[in-house]
């Protein structure tokens, strides 16, 4: 039997990006697995980085642990 599952995919630009809702999330939050630092090495213009990554997630899941 194949199993399907429910999880979404979502951006890290998406209104439910910083969400931490536990098991009850179905988004896959792939962006919380890293942190993506810019790099040129002739000075080219790179866009912003992604408003929600690893450090901010985990700076939140931190704070509720510490209460």
């Amino acid at each position: 039997m194949v199993r399907r599952h429910q999880d979404t995919r979502d951006a890290a630009t998406s209104p439910t990006a910083s969400q931490n809702i536990g098991y009850s999330d179905h988004n896959q939050h792939a962006y919380w697995h890293f942190k993506d630092i810019d790099f040129t090495p002739d000075g080219t213009p790179l866009p912003a980085a992604d408003p929600v990554d690893f450090v901010t997630q985990l700076k939140l899941m931190i704070a509720v642990l510490v209460r």
